[in-house]
């Protein structure tokens, strides 16, 4: 702990980058213990240690967190007591604002599973239409017959086709449809 204390004793006096940079390296260093609590919950590691870096380095390379709570003054004429106080500071500061960025990187990696399972679902719901249909009827449906079969609006079934990424074959775009098959 003392030698953090010197450093933050430097970093209070002189402000130099070497110093600055020596003090982001340990915080990176901390990565593992701030990313802990998120592993396996549906992001890759490697993106949160690199979301916990960039949290790491706005606080540390941003220079505010020497300045905050009188953390300099308090750096340089504080007891050691006080000064393990400002290093615990700002210990806070990187680990709470790492946590606040991985609940959010986490929960935006949630939702997009969740739409990625919907998506999937529309597109197997359409392929599966089309699939009962031409067994049925034994010909393609245009999108309006298929929509008037599974009782859904047309839109869903263009929105279905565009996110398979045109995978759904079956589906007949080139009969123009009024009031029936032409």
């Amino acid at each position: 702990m003392n030698e953090y204390i010197f450093l933050l004793k430097d970093i209070a006096l002189n402000n130099e980058q070497e110093d600055i940079n020596k003090l982001l390296d340990i915080f990176l260093g901390f990565s593992d213990d701030y990313i802990r609590d998120f592993k396996g919950k549906g992001v890759p590691e490697e993106d949160l240690r690199q979301e916990c870096a960039l949290v790491i380095s706005e606080v540390i390379l941003g220079g505010a967190f020497i300045e905050k709570n009188n953390r300099r003054e308090r750096i340089l004429t504080g007891e050691t007591e006080t000064q393990t106080e400002v290093f615990r500071e700002i210990i806070h500061e990187v680990s709470s604002g790492c946590e606040e960025a991985l609940i959010v990187l986490t929960k935006s990696e949630e939702q997009s599973k969740k739409a990625g399972e919907e998506i999937l679902a529309k597109v197997n719901l359409i392929n599966e239409g089309v699939e009962r249909f031409c067994t049925e009827y034994g010909i393609k449906p245009t999108p309006k017959e298929l929509s008037e079969y599974l009782g859904v609006d047309e839109d869903v079934i263009i929105e279905a086709v565009e996110l398979s990424g045109y995978e759904i074959k079956d589906i007949d775009f080139d009969t123009p449809v009024r009031g029936g098959r032409v």
